[in-house]
C-alpha cells in the first residue's frame, strides 16, 4: 500500500524518478516541515543553486523549502490548500510591494505591477482555503517557490545578508585590480562610455545573480538611449550627404580628396555605424534573454566568460554613443 501511494507516513511522501542514465532518483517530502530530505548524506551544488558560502542549517532550509514548493507545483493534486500558507504568502507579497515602492534597490523578484496582480490572485485563491483544488495549490506553490529562492540567494536571516540589490556579499578582487592598458585606452577613445556602462552592469549583475525588475529597467533605459541615437544618427547622415552633394566637395575628377571630404566620409561611416549598431542591439535585447531571470543569468554568465568579461559587454553597449560623438 505504501509503495502504491508513495507515502511513508501521513505527513510524508516519497517521490521516485527514472533518470536519463537508467538509474532511479528519489527524495522524501515532509509536509509538516515543508522540506524535502534524504535519509542519507547528499551533497549537491545544484540544490544550493551554486551559491557560495552556504554553511548554516537555517540557510540551507530555505533551499530545501524552495524545492518543497517546487514539488507541490509539480504535484498539486490530492492536497488541501492550508489557510496559514495563503496568509503568509499574502504578507510576503505585501512586504515586497511596500519595499518596491520605498526602495530603489529592492530585492523583490517582481515589479510593482506584477506584485499588484499577485495580490489580487491570492485574494481569489482564498476562496479555496482548506479545499482540495490543484489549481490554487499550484498557484500558491509557484509563488512560494520563487520567493524562497530569493530568500536563499540573498542569505535571508544570516550574518551579512544582502539588503540591497546592488550589494555584493563577497570580496571581489576584480574591482581592486587595475584595468589592462588596452581597456583604459579604449575607454578614453570611447569618451568614458564603457566605464559608465560597466558600473551600470555591475549594479545589475551582482554575485552572478540578477533581479529581474532591475534588469528590465536597465534594458528600458538602453532602449531609450538607442532610440535617441538612431534619431541623431539619421540627422547626421542627412547632413553629411547634403554636404557631399555640394558641388566641388566630392569632385570625382580630383584624385586626391581634400581633408574636408575625407572628414565628411568618416563622419558618414561613424553615423552609419552608430545607427546600425543601435538597431542590432535593440533587436538583440528583445529576444528570449528578456523573458526570465534564468535566461538573463545564462546570458550574463556567458558574457562573463568572454575575453574581457563583463567589460566586453560594456564596450559593445558604448559603441552607438561613441561612434555618434566621433561622427
Amino acid at each position: 500500500m505504501a509503495a502504491e501511494s508513495g507515502k511513508v507516513c501521513p505527513t510524508m511522501e516519497l517521490a521516485i524518478e527514472k533518470l536519463p542514465n537508467g538509474k532511479f532518483g528519489y527524495y522524501f517530502v515532509d509536509h509538516d516541515a515543508r522540506i524535502i530530505f534524504w535519509p542519507e548524506i547528499v551533497k549537491s551544488r545544484e540544490l544550493m543553486n551554486h551559491v557560495r558560502g552556504v554553511t548554516d542549517k537555517s540557510h540551507i532550509r530555505y533551499a530545501l523549502e524552495a524545492q518543497y514548493w517546487k514539488h507541490c507545483t509539480l504535484f498539486p493534486n490530492m492536497r488541501a490548500l492550508p489557510g496559514h500558507v495563503v496568509d503568509y504568502l499574502r504578507d510576503i507579497i505585501a512586504y515586497a510591494h511596500a519595499e518596491s515602492i520605498t526602495s530603489q534597490t529592492s530585492l523583490s523578484p517582481f515589479d510593482l505591477d506584477e506584485l499588484s496582480n499577485m495580490l489580487s490572485v491570492v485574494e481569489h485563491v482564498k476562496n479555496n482555503i482548506e479545499k482540495v483544488n490543484e489549481h490554487s495549490v499550484c498557484i500558491v506553490a509557484r509563488y512560494m517557490d520563487m520567493f524562497f529562492r530569493a530568500k536563499f540567494v540573498n542569505f535571508c536571516g544570516q550574518l551579512g545578508a544582502r539588503l540591497d540589490a546592488d550589494q555584493s556579499l563577497y570580496d571581489s578582487n576584480s574591482k581592486k585590480k587595475p584595468k589592462p592598458i588596452l581597456i583604459r585606452i579604449l575607454n578614453v577613445a570611447l569618451f568614458n562610455s564603457p566605464k559608465i556602462h560597466s558600473e551600470s552592469i555591475h549594479n545589475v549583475w551582482v554575485d552572478n545573480t540578477v533581479v529581474k525588475p532591475r534588469w528590465k529597467k536597465f534594458i528600458s533605459q538602453l532602449n531609450s538611449e538607442w532610440s535617441s541615437f538612431t534619431v541623431f544618427s539619421t540627422v547626421m547622415l542627412a547632413v553629411d550627404v547634403s554636404f557631399l552633394a555640394v558641388p566641388g566637395v566630392d569632385d570625382p575628377s580630383i584624385q586626391s580628396k581634400p581633408a574636408v571630404t575625407v572628414v565628411i566620409y568618416l563622419s558618414t561611416l561613424c553615423a552609419m555605424g552608430s545607427l546600425v549598431i543601435s538597431l542590432v542591439l535593440a533587436g538583440q535585447v528583445s529576444d528570449s534573454r528578456r523573458s526570465s531571470a534564468g535566461s538573463v543569468a545564462d546570458f550574463m554568465t556567458s558574457m562573463s566568460q568572454s575575453l574581457f568579461g563583463i567589460e566586453s559587454l560594456a564596450f559593445m553597449l558604448s559603441l552607438p554613443f561613441a561612434l555618434l560623438i566621433w561622427g
